[in-house]
């Protein structure tokens, strides 16, 4: 329910530019994002699925943090879907720094 709120919240915030989402927990969230102004989008914490619809993105850091006994199943998952469709709702990206923080938590 926390995803949708936040997506329905970016959404109904078309002079959005900029865009920090840093997930504290370990849930993962399906996070769709519908942003048409949104230029600079950082995404940091564990998302089981991304979907992205903002083509004025150019520039996006996506911090994942991973689980290191589920990393060989569940890397690709992490977001849910295939990169290149991931990065298709971004078509005037100029600037990717992906980073994942392998944690384990007891």
């Amino acid at each position: 329910m926390a995803a949708e709120a936040v997506g329905s919240l970016i959404f109904n915030c078309p002079l959005l530019e900029n865009l920090t989402l840093s997930l504290d927990h370990y849930d993962g969230w399906n996070l769709n994002m519908c942003a048409p102004n949104l230029k600079d989008l950082c995404l940091e914490g564990e998302f089981k699925k991304v979907c992205l619809e903002s083509p004025g993105v150019e520039a996006m850091i996506i911090s994942l943090y991973v689980n290191p006994d589920e990393f060989q199943e569940d890397f690709e998952q992490s977001l849910g879907c295939n990169y290149v469709k991931f990065l298709g709702g971004v078509p005037n990206l100029i600037s990717l720094c992906g980073r994942a923080y392998f944690t384990k938590v007891n």
